[in-house]
């Protein structure tokens, strides 16, 4: 205890100051050793103020050159760059305007963000115009004739030309992130472009001495002359002969491949400009995002969870803030917080916010974020044409390609409806539901010919796709009555099959094989068909297993005949979207619903209870396990009428002739008559009419027995279906044998048939 005593006294004081001074001379001599090379300035940058700096200086430099380059006098510094580059010196200014305006604007949101090889392939591109200027003029400077020089006397002309045509190839696919086939696609297509051009433009000059209308139509007649005598002279018989008027869209069909190498396409696709509104560009209000950055992180931090808000997307309708999940200590031992403590403060976070409601994606996936989605104060309107016109759709080949909308980041959200190959829409009223419809019908109609798409509309609600009524796409006009949909849908069954044996009949197996051999032998090909159903609900109640026993069908099997469902529902109860439909439908989209149960239904998973509606979905891939949320494209009433319009306008005449197609004998089946469309269902259809008639003797005889008529009756006599039954009872009517139903009764009185002297029994 002494010896202690001694320790604590003088000596522990002085032992203190002595670490002290020992820190001190420490810490004098660790900034020597560790930053020995950091210069004194009186001031001092941080990186972002010098890359600032940098792209002002950058900006400046490339004005003052551009000016030197245009201005007269000596310019000392102009005068050694155009020696060294040439002709390259012009574009020299242009690269440091541009890269010193992306330096003083990368801050912003809406900035472009380039890729990595960007750079690369400007230089490598800048190299091959030094080396083509000096080859074809010695316009390259002494860059440009080095290079030149170099490349000539190790492998000659030849190989230099070689040489800078793979260069140019290289700075094409750095530049542009182009897979290497894309550069000699446009060199093939190209080429082919110009030999295309050189007869047409000959054909043209021939013709030019006649009328204007001949010229766009001589140049297919010697090819394929009877399409194009019939195209024409079917109006005049469309209301006379119900099958002659028929074969008009058949002919339209076959003049498919002529125009290619002619004067010009039959069918010309509207400008997007013409029929779709531009949007408008939306302001950001950064300080806005900042301080909800803040309000989160204090909210957490409050509540005992530490995170960093470490970035901010801005979408149309509601914004994401990445969070980066901090450390906390326990037990002297810092471990991290845990995913689940995040999104179980969702309500907390709403509260903090005055949000409506805050979705919790935990994590973001293929992020090492937590993504908190909040609505935004002033919703963004996303127009249909924005999407369409964006590099993401047409970057897409196929012909049924679907703008879908803006994801939650601001990017464009497209799809392939040949890949999905069948999409399932559901959300509850208000939700956008009919708005996505309409769009999707919007973008096909502005990217596909009547060739090339047909559609079956069914709308049970005679509201929503009425107005497309008329259109040279339809392949029948617009289905409202329920009872005739299963005909319809069996009528696409037929067309199925149909395909299938064409297919086999060559000896391929999809669709775009067989107008791939088709275009190739000149003869037509298949159009897609694209069948829209609004309310899935309405079929189910009224004819349940019939409706899914054909669609389940249709979605199993038509993939590869390019016919391709797309079907709507509002309500999403297990009775509506059965598990054998909905195996069948990987591609879904959610708008919000009622409650997490709909949603499950839906996406298997909860989340679209949380939608704010008018256009906000969750779309689910059928490649991804994780719905993409995004803002639905709007197209208003105005753009419908206007693509309709022009389409009917494009057509003339021969366009009102699917609400003409009834003749006397066709009223009960008005829908699938244009269906009959194809010339290899004629057989079976030939086959319908003959058992038609056996039955119609059979049902006279009924019908004069018992002195009247119905549906019913001859349903239980004959033993056949409804459909049949009111086909037979629509037979006799429009010949004149029956009358029409009595007030207030199914059955109908006898006008052209006589009753039997003896009526017989009544059973």
């Amino acid at each position: 205890m002494a010896r202690l005593r001694k320790q604590t006294a003088p000596e522990r004081r002085r032992a203190k100051a002595g670490g002290k001074a020992r820190e001190k001379a420490g810490g004098a001599r660790k900034p020597a050793s560790v930053r020995p090379f950091r210069p004194a300035w009186p001031f001092s940058l941080t990186l972002e103020q010098q890359l600032d700096l940098l792209g002002l200086i950058l900006f400046l430099g490339g004005i003052l050159l551009g000016l030197g380059l245009l201005s007269l006098g000596p310019k000392p510094v102009v005068d050694v760059l155009i020696a060294l580059l040439g002709g390259g010196v012009f574009v020299l200014p242009l690269g440091m305007t541009a890269s010193g305006a992306w330096l003083l604007i990368r801050r912003f949101e809406q900035a472009p963000r380039p890729h990595r090889s960007l750079v690369p392939g400007l230089l490598i591109l800048s190299g091959w115009l030094l080396l083509t200027l000096h080859l074809l003029g010695g316009a390259g400077g002494a860059a440009g004739a080095t290079l030149a020089r170099l490349l000539q006397e190790n492998l000659g002309p030849a190989g230099t030309w070689l040489v800078g045509f793979g260069i140019l190839w290289a700075g094409l696919m750095l530049t542009f992130r182009l897979p290497p086939e894309r550069p000699l696609e446009w060199a093939i297509r190209a080429v082919r472009s110009l030999r295309a051009i050189r007869p047409s433009a000959g054909a043209v000059r021939i013709h030019r001495p006649t009328p204007a209308p001949p010229p766009p139509a001589s140049p297919p007649a010697p090819p394929n002359p009877p399409p194009r005598i019939l195209g024409e002279g079917a109006p005049e018989a469309l209301p006379s002969v119900g099958p002659e008027a028929q074969e008009e869209p058949e002919e339209e069909r076959l003049e498919v491949p002529l125009p290619i190498a002619s004067v010009g396409p039959k069918w010309t696709l509207p400008r997007l400009e013409e029929i779709l509104d531009p949007g408008e560009e939306v302001e950001i209000d950064e300080g806005e995002l900042r301080e909800k950055a803040r309000i989160i992180e204090e909210t957490l931090r409050s509540l005992g969870v530490e995170a960093r808000v470490v970035e901010v997307q801005r979408g149309p309708t509601v914004t994401l803030f990445g969070l980066e999940p901090g450390q906390i200590s326990r037990g002297g031992r810092a471990t991290r917080v845990k995913v689940a403590q995040i999104a179980a403060l969702a309500d907390d976070l709403a509260l903090a916010l005055s949000a409506r409601t805050v979705r919790v994606l935990a994590p973001i996936p293929g992020r090492g974020l937590v993504g908190i989605e909040i609505p935004n104060e002033r919703p963004a309107l996303v127009r249909l044409r924005d999407v369409m016109e964006s590099e993401a759709y047409r970057s897409i080949s196929s012909p049924l390609r679907l703008p879908l909308g803006q994801t939650v980041s601001g990017e464009p959200l497209v799809a392939d409806l040949t890949a999905m190959p069948h999409l399932l829409i559901a959300g509850a009223t208000g939700s956008g539901k009919s708005v996505a419809l309409n769009a999707i019908l919007v973008s096909l109609l502005c990217t596909c010919t009547p060739e090339d798409l047909r559609l079956i509309l069914i709308d049970p609600k005679r509201v929503e796709l009425t107005p497309y009524n008329g259109i040279p796409h339809l392949w029948t006009p617009v289905v409202v009555e329920i009872e005739k949909v299963p005909r319809v849908l069996q009528e696409a069954m037929r067309e199925m099959e149909r395909r299938y044996r064409q297919f086999a009949a060559i000896g391929v197996r999809h669709i775009a094989d067989y107008n791939r051999r088709m275009a190739e032998r000149g003869e037509p090909r298949i159009p897609y068909l694209v069948i829209v159903v609004d309310e899935l609900a309405d079929l189910m109640i009224t004819a349940p297993e019939e409706t899914e026993r054909r669609i389940t069908r249709l979605a199993q099997m038509a993939r590869a005949t390019g016919i391709h469902l797309v079907i709507a529902t509002q309500r999403p109860s297990v009775d509506v979207v059965t598990g054998l439909i909905k195996a069948n439908f990987p591609a879904r989209i959610a708008f919000a619903v009622a409650s997490s149960v709909d949603s499950r239904v839906i996406l298997d998973m909860p989340g679209a209870e949380t939608l704010l509606g008018r256009g906000d979905m969750l779309f689910l891939p059928p490649d991804q396990g994780q719905p993409i949320r995004a803002q639905g494209c709007f197209v208003s009433d105005e753009e419908i009428r206007r693509v309709v319009t022009y389409w009917k306008g494009i057509r003339g005449l021969p366009q009102p002739a699917p609400a003409r197609r009834a003749s006397p004998m066709r009223v009960p089946r008005p829908a699938p008559e244009p269906v009959r469309e194809p010339p290899a269902r004629e057989p079976e259809e030939e086959g319908d009419l003959e058992s038609d008639e056996v039955l119609l003797q059979r049902a006279i005889e009924i019908v004069r027995l018992h002195r009247r008529a119905s549906i019913s009756l001859l349903q239980r006599k004959l033993r056949i279906g409804y459909n049949r039954a009111a086909r037979l009872i629509d037979l006799m009517e429009a010949r004149g044998w029956i009358g029409p139903p009595e007030e207030g009764s199914r059955w109908r009185g006898l006008e052209g048939l006589e009753p039997p002297s003896d009526p017989g029994e009544d059973s």
